[in-house]
């Protein structure tokens, strides 16, 4: 007989695992996939300093790492997997997972967040967090008074270049950068 999990949480980013917590702390017994190391995005952050409780900043690792120990210290499970099919079709719902196991589940969360899209030019990896940035809310206040370069064509590229011009001190000039002549706005 196939176990039928009270819940599966995809994804283990601070959202993932602050769900987690909260279905742990109830007694749901969560599995929390991730693919990769635990974390998500947030453990190329290397200062977080709008998180409650760390009036002086954390490490995206230290924070990740920290939130994963609270959610297993209430009962979570993280396990290593991608899923890469759903039957969401009838309950209880199958998640196809990319080692071939299938997991079987009363209840979903997807807390699978977001990935920056980078330029993939050289040097990139080892100045992220050192200057260069993939999200303006997040760091936007280490580049006060700095010229800024957003790079991309959507609505995220120029809300990021918006946001940087926005801040009690904004940066002194804030450019997009974009492949399109016309931006999709």
């Amino acid at each position: 007989m196939t176990d039928i999990h009270n819940i599966v949480i995809i994804g283990s980013g601070i959202a993932g695992q602050s769900a987690a917590i909260y279905a742990a702390r109830a007694d749901l017994d969560p599995i929390v996939l991730h693919g990769g190391e635990p974390g998500g995005q947030l453990t190329l952050t290397t200062d977080v300093e709008n998180y409650l409780g760390f009036p002086s900043g954390v490490g995206g690792h230290e924070l990740i790492s920290r939130g994963k120990e609270q959610a297993e210290r209430f009962g979570a499970t993280f396990k290593h997997g991608v899923v890469v099919d759903a039957a969401l079709d009838r309950r209880p719902f199958r998640l196809s997972i990319a080692n071939g196991e299938t997991l079987t589940t009363r209840s979903i969360v997807i807390a699978t967040g977001a990935s920056a899209r980078t330029l993939g030019v050289p040097g990139e990896d080892a100045l992220m967090g050192y200057g260069l940035s993939s999200c303006a809310t997040c760091d936007g206040a280490f580049h006060r008074g700095n010229d800024v370069v957003v790079v991309g064509g959507g609505d995220s590229a120029m809300e990021e270049a918006l946001f940087s011009q926005s801040l009690q001190t904004p940066s002194r000039s804030s450019t997009a950068v974009t492949r399109f002549e016309h931006p999709k706005l």
